[in-house]
């Protein structure tokens, strides 16, 4: 993997994000002008449920985002530290072992770990406590991926 390999990945989660805030948005602009569901999809949609879509699609691609960097992390980890078996290693600790041996500066880390809260407590407590915004989430995960090797 590369950091370049990283980076497309967190674009992709970005796209995405972008891709579906135009087609809910699309589609409740659709609805608002005369359809009370959508007629077409499997499941009878109404515009309370894309509203609620709406403004939860920065959580939920948070949460992918954040998916995608520890990918990244545990094919770095993997690299240098070959397993015949995957380990469960927590997150936590692995952000915390690689920002040791690659000299990611305490700053860069702690707000790492605050992408990492923010997606715990939205995934285990089900709402969130302030808020991060995709933009601030990928720009401090992709500063943390800046200090891995270029490729490994």
């Amino acid at each position: 993997m590369s950091h370049d390999e990283a980076y497309r990945s967190f674009q992709r989660v970005q796209n995405q994000l972008e891709a579906a805030r135009f087609a809910v948005s699309r589609t409740l602009s659709n609805m608002s002008a005369g359809a009370e569901s959508v007629a077409e999809a499997e499941y009878p949609l109404r515009p309370q449920y894309l509203r609620e879509c709406a403004a939860e699609l920065e959580l939920t691609y948070s949460l992918r985002l954040f998916a995608a960097f520890e990918g990244t992390l545990r094919s770095y980890w993997q690299s240098i530290r070959p397993a015949s078996r995957p380990r469960r290693t927590p997150v936590e600790v692995v952000m915390n072992r690689i920002a040791s041996r690659c000299s990611v500066s305490y700053d860069i880390l702690s707000r790492a770990h605050e992408v990492r809260g923010y997606r715990n407590h939205a995934v285990h407590h089900g709402g969130i406590v302030g808020v991060l915004a995709f933009g601030d989430c990928k720009s401090r995960l992709s500063r943390f991926i800046s200090y891995l090797p270029r490729r490994w």
